[in-house]
């Protein structure tokens, strides 16, 4: 849990006051309209995403371990408004990311005091990585525990 708190949700604070860092530099430049908009859809997308990183840092163990221990009520309760609220957030929180980021790469090319290159690379992440991202959990999928098999029967 500390690994996650300290990696996921810290480093997600952390690129929250960079994107805003960014958007107040960018303010100043030929691009500033364009990148404020992109910090402020960027910052939106990221905060929406803290409470599942709360929920996956603080709650989901604690589920884990109750469903090692015999209890399985969280199974047997679904909570299909909980699910679909969920669902949807989720779904925003990455169409945000992916606009805001893109917009803010466009923002940095245009600026005309940042290199363009850092631009290029910027807008060209979320294009490769959400995509690249869901057909990697499509196909691949997290890693899953191997079974162990004798010599007789596995």
């Amino acid at each position: 849990m500390l690994g996650h708190l300290l990696g996921s949700i810290l480093g997600l604070i952390l690129a929250i006051f960079g994107t805003f860092a960014l958007g107040a530099y960018l303010a100043t430049s030929r691009a500033g309209h364009l990148g404020l908009v992109a910090m402020a859809l960027t910052v939106f997308g990221s905060a929406l995403f803290l409470p599942g990183m709360g929920v996956s840092a603080f709650a989901a163990p604690e589920e884990g371990q109750a469903y090692l221990a015999g209890i399985e009520e969280f199974e047997k309760l679904p909570n299909i408004f909980a699910d679909t609220a969920f669902a949807a957030t989720s779904l925003l929180f990455v169409v945000l990311l992916y606009v805001g980021n893109v917009l803010l790469g466009v923002a940095v090319w245009r600026s005309g005091t940042l290199p363009r290159w850092a631009g290029v690379f910027w807008a060209a992440a979320p294009v490769f990585m959400y995509p690249l991202g869901l057909v990697y959990a499509a196909t691949i999928g997290p890693a899953r525990p191997r079974r162990r098999c004798s010599w007789v029967r596995c």
